[in-house]
């Protein structure tokens, strides 16, 4: 037994740079922890820490000026896949025979189509 879910990743990008107090400002505002302060030469600048944490709780881009310099989306095609095992079996194990299955599935159905389609055309 166990719980699977699987989401789009989050995209942060920033449309300007965010420096000095603003950036202390945008990772105290982050309850996931996104972001960390980079040192870069003699300023402080916004980083993204573990986009992986993002939630998309748009707590980041609540106040106005956030909002203009925060772009917040979702990458089209990269997911985060998560598999929590409840059981003695781990996650990875779960994951290879899950795909085993699926693997098995397809090749029924592939053949089973194939096997129409040539009864379409005798």
């Amino acid at each position: 037994m166990c719980t699977t879910y699987y989401r789009l990743l989050p995209s942060i990008r920033f449309k300007a740079p965010v420096e000095g107090e603003d950036a202390h400002e945008l990772v105290a505002l982050c309850p996931q922890g996104v972001f960390s302060i980079k040192k870069n030469k003699k300023k402080e600048e916004i980083d993204i820490e573990d986009v992986y944490a993002c939630t998309m709780c748009r707590e980041c881009i609540r106040p106005d000026k956030f909002n203009a310099l925060v772009d917040l989306g979702k990458e089209k095609k990269k997911y985060v896949f998560t598999i929590e095992s409840v059981g003695v079996i781990r996650p990875e194990k779960l994951f290879t025979d899950a795909l085993q299955v699926v693997k098995s599935k397809a090749e029924h159905y592939l053949k089973h189509l194939k096997s129409l389609k040539k009864g379409k055309n005798s």
